[in-house]
């Protein structure tokens, strides 16, 4: 996840690199870097001396805005995409601590497991780079976190006092993670973890088990149509229910062009800027259930009981693509991702959801989330409560 101010103080520092570009934001500052990657509303710029960055994108001036879209996603005349020849690499993590590596999103290497895939703390549900770190969250009765600078050492740990991990988000180049009780850490390296806050109002059943970021807001969804409203830091965690979610596990969030909406059951398509004010939150007994909703870029998709329906605004629906992706969608670097069950037989898209192919999965690893970005190379880093790399 995923948002930082625009703080370019390194104005005069050079960067050696033909693919570098001076970037502006919208108070005219400017900056010299290259992009390293970009994940939904965030671009991650290289800067002088191989330091990275994240930036929110609707920062940058309209020139550069577009310049970062392009960048990401498929050039219409190749059918390829800048972001492997450039360093970055998909992770896709899942159940049994699975995870593998591609430059394409197609052939997948690097493949690490520690058990067959269950409903145990070998879970893994939720993945980001920060830093130079590929960073997976999960667990189920505690708090696992794993990382890796190369993608093939791991090292292993727990967040003391925390419950499983179904969050990553970045805001003003802190990563925070949410955990499913609604336990909040922060860390500014990805390595050293402290507690920020927590929901004093769960409810019995309630959970978090997705979130999104922007406006400086980190918002959390889940069971029984429970959503976090996460401010100030870490420090502030309010609590809201969205009416006639029956299910756990119902809802997701995404955010982009300014707004998050919030899918879930008996048509709800829910949106809201800061998090107090909510728009369609009512739901309609023939509404129908939209089981996820992703931001790639450019626009909404959120999978529905008729398929994909698109939207740049969360106002405005349209139907997207003939086929019905499954339940599940998640999207990384100009890739849409969607399964089903089991989790293992995975389709891809790189226009916008319009049309999908299996992604080759030849070892059937399970998916649970996948993230893209660059691991920075070195040794494993230290995490809380390690129990060694793996």
């Amino acid at each position: 996840m995923k948002s930082l101010t625009l703080s370019l103080t390194c104005l005069c520092l050079l960067l050696i690199s033909a693919d570098a570009r001076t970037f502006t934001n919208t108070e005219g500052r400017r900056i010299e870097a290259e992009i390293v990657s970009v994940s939904g509303t965030q671009v991650t710029l290289k800067l002088a001396q191989g330091a990275t960055a994240i930036f929110e994108i609707a920062k940058l001036s309209a020139a550069d805005q577009t310049f970062v879209k392009a960048w990401r996603l498929p050039a219409a005349s190749s059918g390829q995409r800048d972001g492997p020849a450039k360093g970055g690499v998909y992770l896709a993590v899942g159940p049994g601590g699975h995870r593998m590596i591609s430059k394409d999103a197609n052939t997948w290497e690097k493949h690490q497991e520690w058990s067959p895939p269950a409903h145990n703390n070998d879970d893994l549900n939720v993945a980001t780079f920060f830093k130079g770190l590929g960073i997976v969250g999960g667990g189920f009765s505690m708090a696992r976190i794993v990382a890796s600078r190369d993608g093939e050492t791991w090292s292993d740990g727990k967040l003391p006092g925390g419950s499983p991990i179904f969050g990553f988000d970045v805001l003003d180049d802190v990563l925070y993670a949410t955990c499913i009780s609604g336990q909040v850490y922060a860390s500014k390296d990805g390595e050293t973890w402290e507690l920020t806050g927590t929901n004093a109002d769960k409810k019995p059943g309630q959970g978090v088990r997705w979130t999104a970021s922007g406006n400086g807001l980190i918002l959390g969804v889940g069971d029984f149509g429970s959503v976090l409203v996460i401010s100030d830091k870490g420090t502030k965690v309010a609590s809201f229910t969205i009416a006639g979610q029956e299910k756990k596990n119902a809802n997701r969030v995404a955010f982009g062009n300014g707004v998050f909406v919030v899918s879930g059951q008996k048509g709800i398509l829910a949106r809201t800027t800061d998090g107090k004010e909510w728009f369609n939150v009512e739901p309609k007994a023939d509404g129908g259930d939209f089981s996820s909703i992703i931001f790639d870029g450019k626009e909404f998709l959120a999978s529905g009981p008729d398929g994909l329906v698109a939207s740049a605004d969360g106002v405005k629906w349209e139907k997207r693509g003939s086929g019905k992706p499954g339940r599940a969608l998640r999207f990384a670097h100009g890739i849409a991702f969607t399964w089903a069950w089991p989790p293992n037989k995975v389709q891809i898209s790189d226009d916008s959801g319009k049309t999908w192919k299996p992604m080759p999965n030849e070892k059937g690893f399970f998916v649970k989330d996948v993230a893209y970005g660059t691991f920075s190379g070195g040794a494993a880093p230290k995490l809380p409560g390690m129990n060694g790399s793996k």
